[in-house]
């Protein structure tokens, strides 16, 4: 499950959890997503939010992206 790309493509994103399932898929976004919709800011986006909350670390470059 990867979390944190910008919405135009200008960030990738990073691995948040590694190997999971449905129901854990469900589960983290039974997380995130109340926390998105009660803390975000005006027009920002999932990717920018979960990068500001902490979520996951934003991938400023390609060399950024490696195994966490």
């Amino acid at each position: 499950m990867h979390l944190g790309d910008r919405f135009w493509g200008q960030r990738l994103s990073r691995m948040y959890l590694e190997n999971v399932d449905e129901n854990r898929i469900l589960e983290e976004l039974g997380k995130v997503i109340p926390d998105y919709a009660a803390e975000r800011q005006h027009g920002e986006h999932l990717g920018d939010f979960v990068v500001r909350a902490g979520y996951v670390r934003a991938v400023e470059s390609g060399q950024d992206i490696k195994l966490d």
